[in-house]
């Protein structure tokens, strides 16, 4: 109506950052600030250039999957692939982002002396959880976090109507 405004905002490839951030993998970090899109590499390695950007998505679940502890058939069912790519694909991404493999490790380490996980806000998840939940819980937890704060923020200033998250 009259007086009010549709707005967009997205925080681009905000999980993939915050991976990096968590991981501070440098090699990663580096390519971040060329605008590197992981999802779409992924998605060429595993279905060639012509298919690269109709598969972006699922492979984009299945490249979280992985980082977040999945097993090869649970991501080659999510991005719909054939699994012995996704082997090869497992192979390539830990290979290149040494510190991936470490932060999980040091995750699933940190968890077991302490029994939770936490956002970088400092938000905590206690256990019981699965390996995929305790792995996710830093980065989507704090992406969340980013994403209401900036939602509070607007609200102070604004009368906003709805939020949609991943439409």
């Amino acid at each position: 109506p009259e007086g009010y405004k549709l707005v967009s905002f997205d925080y681009g490839q905000i999980e993939a950052r915050l991976f990096g951030v968590v991981t501070a993998d440098p090699d990663f970090c580096e390519i971040l600030t060329k605008n590197y899109d992981i999802h779409l590499e992924n998605s060429r390695f595993l279905f060639g250039d012509e298919l690269a950007k109709k598969f972006r998505g699922p492979v984009k679940n299945g490249t979280f999957a992985m980082l977040y502890g999945a097993g090869d058939e649970k991501i080659a069912e999510t991005a719909g692939a054939p699994i012995e790519k996704v082997a090869q694909l497992r192979e390539l991404v830990f290979g290149r982002f040494k510190q991936f493999k470490v932060w999980q490790n040091s995750t699933v380490q940190f968890e077991r002396k302490h029994g939770y996980v936490e956002s970088l806000f400092g938000r905590r998840r206690r256990s019981p959880m699965s390996h995929t939940e305790l792995l996710n819980h830093t980065t989507q937890s704090t992406a969340s976090d980013m994403t209401l704060s900036a939602m509070n923020a607007l609200g102070r200033r604004y009368d906003v109507a709805f939020m949609v998250h991943d439409d």
